[in-house]
């Protein structure tokens, strides 16, 4: 079996309202064929259909404020209930204490302990460890998470225009921008250059934050434009891939898109959508964001029984 855990930052499920929310005016086929014609809003509540199941995902994890990256994607990448451990949200990189529960709990490490062959699809920059040590930036939950279970980090653009990786705005564009000799392709060839990572591995992860980045900015073309690539991108996966072999699960750590009358992330619920096999498996298993590595880890055990092999 071939599990996908697609991320996408600062995604909530918002209103219907054409005027603050993106989602109801962005051409999304893809999404609006697996919900039956519905745009990803939030009104619907739990949506099950022939080829997918919605499920509106708790990202607040009871503490009270507004969920944010650090704490929400520790939580969504180990199931470790991180703003309740710390006693807050607390946004952008992790501290040293979610860098700890990370190392011990990774989606990615705890696949890895029970034999599962998994991978990052990220391309990063070749130049990102040395960005990493002279500004002293911090990395991302789930750079850290990848980390964790000692998966080198794809630093290689031969790889990259190989179709070997993905880079997180899909079409390469900003490498471009940044003057590095990068192929240009489209969200539908990402989609397929994906879909060729996963049935090569019992599990990937993909994240892709400009959702968050064009929520923060209230920049509506722009936001409207990046989730049609998203869409896009999907469509091609799915069409590329065995869903009765293989379970790509779309889910986020916050909201934030979905309301451009604010900059702010919000408390909306996340969505979480199941689509191919073992979709009802993990969707009697969700709740909470917290919930998603705990049934990764318990499909994977029972596919990995089975002797289903990547």
């Amino acid at each position: 079996m071939h599990i996908l855990l697609f991320f996408i930052d600062g995604l909530g499920l918002g209103i219907n309202d054409a005027t603050t929310n993106p989602l109801v005016t962005a051409q999304m086929p893809t999404i609006r064929t697996l919900l039956n014609g519905r745009p990803l809003t939030g009104e619907w509540g739990r949506v099950e259909t022939d080829l997918a199941i919605l499920i509106p995902t708790d990202a607040m994890l009871g503490v009270p404020g507004t969920p944010q990256s650090a704490t929400g994607q520790t939580a969504l990448f180990t199931g470790i209930n991180a703003p309740l451990l710390l006693g807050t949200h607390v946004h952008a990189f992790p501290t040293q204490r979610l860098r700890e529960v990370i190392a011990e709990h990774s989606v990615l490490k705890q696949l890895m302990q029970i034999g599962g062959n998994v991978t990052s699809a990220n391309a990063y920059r070749p130049d990102y460890l040395e960005i990493m040590g002279e500004r002293r930036w911090r990395q991302a939950a789930s750079t850290l998470a990848v980390l964790a279970a000692d998966i080198p980090l794809n630093l290689s653009l031969e790889r990259l225009n190989a179709g070997e990786s993905v880079y997180q705005d899909l079409t390469n564009e900003y490498l471009q921008e940044c003057g590095y000799s990068v192929s240009s392709i489209t969200a539908q060839q990402a989609g397929r250059n994906l879909a060729n990572i996963v049935i090569t591995h019992h599990f990937t992860l993909f994240e892709y934050f400009l959702t968050d980045r064009a929520g923060h900015k209230k920049d509506r073309a722009r936001a409207e434009k990046i989730l049609e690539n998203i869409d896009s991108c999907l469509g091609s996966l799915l069409t590329s891939v065995d869903l009765a072999e293989t379970l790509v699960i779309l889910c986020s750590d916050h909201g934030n898109i979905e309301d451009l009358s604010i900059k702010a992330h919000t408390c909306n619920p996340v969505p979480t959508i199941l689509i191919g096999a073992g979709k009802e498996f993990m969707a009697s298993r969700i709740a909470a964001i917290t919930d998603i590595t705990p049934g990764i880890v318990e499909l994977a055990k029972l596919s990995l029984i089975t002797g289903k092999e990547a």
